[in-house]
C-alpha cells in the first residue's frame, strides 16, 4: 500500500479542492490521477513541497484553510519516509500561513 495523504482546500467560492500527496515511491502531488509535481530527487517529504503545490495551483482562490486526511495507521507505511512525515507536512502547510485540521481514521 502506498503512503498517501489527502489535502482538501477550502476555496473562497465555497467549494472544496482536493489533492493527494502520494509516495510512488517518491512523493508527488496529484489531482485525481494526474501528477502535478513529482519529487524524484528524494524519497522523503522535503520542506517547501507544499509551497511548490501552491505555486502550481495559484489560480485557485483559497481562503488559507485546509483539511489533511490520513489513515490512523499511516506510519505502518512509513517505510517510504519516517514517523515524522506527518509533522513535517503540517509544519510546511502552517509556514505558508494556512490553518490545517488533521483527520486520522
Amino acid at each position: 500500500m502506498f503512503l498517501c495523504f489527502t489535502l482538501i482546500f477550502k476555496r473562497n467560492d465555497g467549494y472544496q479542492e482536493p489533492f493527494q500527496l502520494i509516495y510512488e515511491p517518491c512523493p508527488c502531488w496529484k489531482k485525481g490521477d494526474k501528477r502535478i509535481i513529482n519529487f524524484n530527487e528524494s524519497p522523503h517529504y522535503q520542506k517547501g513541497s507544499f509551497k511548490e503545490l501552491i505555486k502550481h495551483i495559484k489560480s485557485i482562490d483559497f481562503d488559507k484553510q485546509c483539511v489533511l486526511i490520513t489513515d490512523k495507521n499511516w506510519s505502518n507505511n512509513s517505510g517510504y519516509d519516517d514517523n515524522n512525515t506527518l509533522n513535517r507536512i503540517i509544519e510546511d502547510i502552517e509556514t505558508e500561513g494556512f490553518k490545517v485540521v488533521v483527520v486520522q481514521f
